[in-house]
């Protein structure tokens, strides 16, 4: 903390805050006043009072052991550890998420442009410009997976899943600090983190919905609709689902259904509302096909099989044994590499001139709560598929 009287603050709840000098603080400027994009939020807290913030604290801490949420450090032999959640969120303006958006695609793009070249004509190990001795020995690399000399690159990414860590210097520029490409455990985390939150703050719905987004109203009204007998059904419906998953592919090494049950419609359409004339109970029913494997928890993936009936996309969903991600992905490169020589299967190419043009944004997708439709009640509801 900094020397001299505190100044006038903004904020009740901060009546003395100062942020350390030369140090870039999230919430305040050098000032102690809350930043633009703070000031709702702080008000939210000012209304709430310390009392009850840390009471929310410690129910989030219950809630989580309720969740079962843990965590292992890869670089530590200690067990697991539960997972905290800080009631207070980290909020970024919107133009400054763009720029990190922006940067970190462009980061994952570069990552996955080595994976290819390591893979494959290993241009970067022959000129020096990455450390042979450095890949080599790596327990992690996968001799199995380089291509062949001569066979060129196949076709699709070879990044499945990109995650960065990301600190602030002094003057409050965004810095990578680690790279994660080998685990997908954090959107687990952030599902995990918003069910939480969603319950959390359920009451700020009530008193001021204005200054949520969609997404999160959403999920708020989900949540506050969920009871004990739900979640009991839910855990065993899903036990059900996975039992059935892994029976089937103890007979087979990978089972192969259609990605979506229709042709790809307008951005402007939020959801498919109809299937073959049937009504979809909410805004993600018609993605069954998708998140049915998701409550497996079976490795799956998208792969583009050529066009459909209306000329649009197609895509061909793999799904493959628990665990099983490697032989999956060795599949789906299999695949693609017989379907690039058949002009009916190849992955379609896109008009990249056409998607340079100018397109107004879709802000969200979410439109009202994703609860099952009128009359059938969370847990009677059907069978996901």
């Amino acid at each position: 903390m900094v020397d001299g009287p505190p100044p006038k603050a903004a904020s009740a709840l901060l009546p003395a805050y100062r942020p350390l000098r030369g140090r870039y603080d999230e919430l305040a400027d050098e000032r102690g006043h809350p930043r633009e994009h703070w000031e709702q939020l702080v008000q939210l807290f000012e209304r709430l009072g310390p009392a009850e913030i840390d009471e929310r604290r410690r129910m989030a801490e219950r809630l989580l052991i309720g969740e079962g949420a843990s965590y292992t450090n890869d670089e530590s032999d200690e067990a697991s550890q539960a997972w905290r959640i800080d009631p207070v969120p980290l909020l970024w303006p919107r133009a400054e998420w763009t720029a990190v958006e922006a940067g970190l695609a462009q980061r994952a793009r570069l990552l996955d442009a080595l994976i290819a070249d390591l893979y494959g004509p290993q241009r970067l190990l022959g000129e020096g410009v990455v450390p042979a001795e450095l890949v080599y020995a790596s327990s992690k690399f996968r001799w199995a997976a380089v291509a062949p000399t001569g066979a060129g690159r196949a076709p699709g990414p070879r990044l499945a899943t990109y995650a960065a860590d990301l600190v602030r210097d002094g003057q409050g520029r965004l810095v990578v600090l680690r790279d994660h490409t080998d685990s997908p455990g954090g959107p687990g985390f952030a599902l995990v983190n918003r069910r939480v939150l969603s319950r959390l703050f359920a009451d700020t719905y009530r008193d001021a919905p204005e200054t949520l987004g969609p997404n999160v109203r959403a999920n708020v009204e989900m949540a506050a609709a969920i009871t004990l007998a739900d979640r009991a059904w839910a855990h065993l419906e899903q036990t059900r689902i996975a039992k059935a998953f892994g029976a089937a592919l103890e007979r087979f090494d990978l089972l192969i259904a259609p990605t979506t049950p229709l042709s790809p419609f307008p951005w402007t359409e939020l959801y498919a509302q109809r299937i073959d004339g049937q009504a979809m109970r909410n805004y993600y029913h018609w993605l069954a096909l998708t998140y049915v494997v998701t409550l497996a928890t079976n490795p799956a993936l998208a792969l583009p099989c050529g066009r459909d009936a209306q000329g649009m996309p197609f895509g061909l969903q793999l799904i493959g044994r628990l665990r099983g991600e490697a032989a999956l992905l060795a599949s789906a490169a299999a695949l693609e590499q017989a379907f690039e020589a058949s002009p009916e299967l190849r992955r379609p190419r896109p008009d990249l001139e056409r998607l340079r043009a100018p397109r107004p944004e879709l802000k969200s997708i979410v439109t009202h709560p994703p609860l099952a439709g009128e009359g059938a009640a969370v847990a009677g509801g059907v069978n996901a598929v």
